[in-house]
């Protein structure tokens, strides 16, 4: 990697963060090579429009972890007395991240680079510190130390697996950066639940509608599978009616235009994924919210419902009551919680409106 780039370039650059982020770095790509850090075309629009608590739905394999921990690594090096953490969903995860991504970075970097910095004064299995008094940690948790750069990855896996570590990172983790510096927060969806989607919705709706962020208000940022040009497929697939009218709906209610390649990927990945397409791979935002929860009730008959745009919002309506009462039928208004509709069905306490004369 030293003979790549010379150190004359590197001194005419130094101060340019996003030539060091496209030059500096090497990573290890989906096949294992190691290969110079180039910005793909989701980071690119992360890194330009980079705010200071950003949250991120998407699909898998985009490069968001990836991004934010070169980010953040470059910044504490380049910064006297920053601190970065990364707080990753499970163990394995954890180890890949900070062996991977930070400890792999540092290890490949042009040797005049690491001269000038320094060694790492502290270097442990998960954090590294060096001299200028930066550094940068992968955990599963960060409760007490105040850091300028946190990123969380998966926090919907997160919320839906472990609430009360979910709960613990926005207490603790979360609230050890202080305003001015910044959060990133990625993940798939897991369902309509939890801080993730709670998060994601409220910077939906502040987007929706215009309004200008504080420094602790979410950017939102949504990643579909559709974006990635690798997600293509050639061959002679079937594409059903149905998932032909699928493709269409995208069309007309979101003006998404899939090739033939893009939809032959789609078909043959929801072979493999089943029921959890609609989480790993989202076309839509709404969808991605859509997906049904492991063992939730009817999951894959709303699955199907949703496919087939059957999906929509109702509002209450005063006359459609009173016509109801009139004829002497009964409304019961009880939502999209599945849970809670199985418990109408078996005759349970469920949390609803009921309307009858």
């Amino acid at each position: 990697m030293s003979d790549i780039i010379t150190q004359k370039e590197i001194e005419k650059n130094l101060g340019d963060r996003l030539w060091r982020l496209n030059n500096l770095y090497v990573i290890k790509d989906e096949n294992g090579t190691m290969v110079p850090f180039r910005l793909n075309e989701v980071q690119v629009e992360l890194h330009r429009g980079l705010w200071f608590f950003v949250i991120i739905p998407k699909a898998r394999q985009l490069g968001v972890t990836t991004f934010f921990s070169i980010l953040y690594f470059d910044q504490i090096l380049f910064s006297k007395n920053k601190t970065a953490n990364i707080i990753a969903h499970r163990q394995d995860d954890m180890k890949k991240i900070f062996k991977n991504k930070i400890r792999f970075a540092w290890d490949n970097m042009h040797p005049w680079v690491k001269e000038m910095i320094g060694e790492p004064k502290s270097d442990s299995a998960f954090e590294m510190t060096f001299p200028n008094g930066g550094s940068i940690s992968v955990s599963l948790s960060s409760r007490s130390d105040t850091v300028q750069f946190l990123h969380v990855s998966e926090f919907g896996y997160i919320c839906a697996k472990y609430p009360e570590k979910a709960e613990e990172i926005v207490t603790g983790a979360i609230n050890s950066v202080h305003i001015g510096n910044f959060v990133s927060i990625e993940s798939t969806a897991m369902g309509r639940t939890g801080r993730f989607y709670d998060f994601c919705m409220i910077a939906d709706r502040a987007r929706k509608e215009g309004k200008k962020l504080t420094l602790i208000d979410f950017k939102l940022f949504f990643y579909p599978w559709w974006i990635d040009k690798r997600y293509i497929l050639d061959g002679d697939v079937i594409i059903t009616a149905e998932e032909e009218k699928y493709f269409q709906n995208l069309k007309d209610k979101y003006d998404i235009n899939l090739t033939r390649q893009q939809k032959n990927w789609y078909v043959k990945k929801k072979v493999l994924q089943g029921e959890k397409m609609f989480q790993e791979y989202p076309s839509t935002l709404e969808e991605a919210f859509q997906v049904s929860i492991e063992h939730a009730y009817y999951n894959k008959q709303m699955s199907k419902v949703f496919k087939q745009n059957r999906i929509t919002n109702v509002p209450f309506d005063p006359i459609a009551t009173k016509l109801a009462a009139k004829s002497k039928m009964k409304l019961i208004l009880i939502g999209n919680n599945l849970v809670n509709l199985k418990k109408f069905l078996d005759g349970k306490k469920f949390k609803g409106s009921v309307v009858e004369s």
